[in-house]
């Protein structure tokens, strides 16, 4: 429903092969991520869990784009 044009790819951060098939499909121009989580509260009691999504996720998508020259 929040896509209004073209079409809606979802994949985990962490799955590097997923994510830089997407990437390298698409060769987007541009990329927004809103997948960060944001509980100040959460992340202290699961700080690896945001590390894993926040920083290593964050890294993957970089460099899916990296690789497919976005």
């Amino acid at each position: 429903e929040f896509v209004k044009w073209g079409r809606f790819e979802k994949c985990d951060l962490l799955d590097e092969s997923q994510l830089s098939s997407i990437v390298s499909h698409f060769k987007p121009d541009a990329v927004f991520h809103f997948a960060g989580l944001t509980s100040v509260a959460e992340s202290v009691r699961s700080p690896a869990l945001y590390h894993e999504n926040n920083v290593l996720g964050s890294l993957n998508l970089i460099k899916a784009m990296k690789s497919s020259h976005c």
